[in-house]
């Protein structure tokens, strides 16, 4: 984390500014994303990262010295890098295990429609929506078993916000690598009439 000072009418500002993935929250990744990116890296587009990074008011920010702003920019060469695929079982939230939770072939109707029904409210653009699909790929174990799916867990979704990247990025390793299996099993329900209260994706 590097900070960013900016002094306009002999008042300083202070600013904190992320440098590696490490520092970058999945909010902040959200916003990375939603920035139109040119052929080439614009001027433009890279004061707009700086911009979704720290914050700062946008007419302040054009305050800034072209020597600190090409500093910034230099600051901003790990963003041109892969995150970092760390593998985890789970992360600690304000000490508390939320496990990762991918055998696909195990989840339930309404963990697939839910998934299924984000991702069509994003356009299939998982990242747009990344915390609410960690409301579902993240859980808690109660007595050594994953709790199960409601949609009361969906209040996570504003704690998720502030993970680091790096600490979740490999839960998407996972979904993408499961993503057909995904497809499969709500095209198998859309086929299917159900026969009972009860349900199983286990193929006999």
């Amino acid at each position: 984390m590097i900070r960013l000072d900016i002094e306009i009418d002999d008042v300083s500002k202070s600013f904190s500014f992320p440098n590696t993935w490490e520092e970058i929250t999945i909010s902040q990744y959200r916003k990375i994303h939603s920035i139109n990116k040119p052929e080439g890296n614009s001027l433009e587009y890279i004061f707009n990262i700086i911009h979704a990074l720290t914050n700062v008011d946008m007419e302040l920010l054009t305050q800034i010295s072209y020597t600190d702003f090409k500093m910034l920019m230099e600051e901003l060469n790990f963003l041109f890098q892969p995150v970092k695929n760390t593998q985890v079982e789970f992360i600690t939230i304000d000490g508390e295990n939320y496990y990762l939770y991918t055998d696909f072939n195990k989840y339930t109707a309404g963990e697939i429609i839910s998934i299924d029904t984000i991702l069509q409210r994003n356009q299939h653009d998982y990242i747009s929506c990344i915390e609410e699909l960690l409301c579902i790929f993240l859980r808690k174990k109660i007595d050594g078993k994953i709790e199960k799916f409601n949609t009361d867990l969906f209040h996570r979704k504003t704690m998720f916000e502030n993970c680091k990247i790096t600490e979740v990025n490999n839960i998407f390793s996972f979904f993408l690598s499961g993503k057909s299996s995904l497809e499969t099993n709500t095209k198998d329900y859309s086929k299917k009439t159900p026969q009972s209260k009860k349900a199983s994706l286990r193929k006999d």
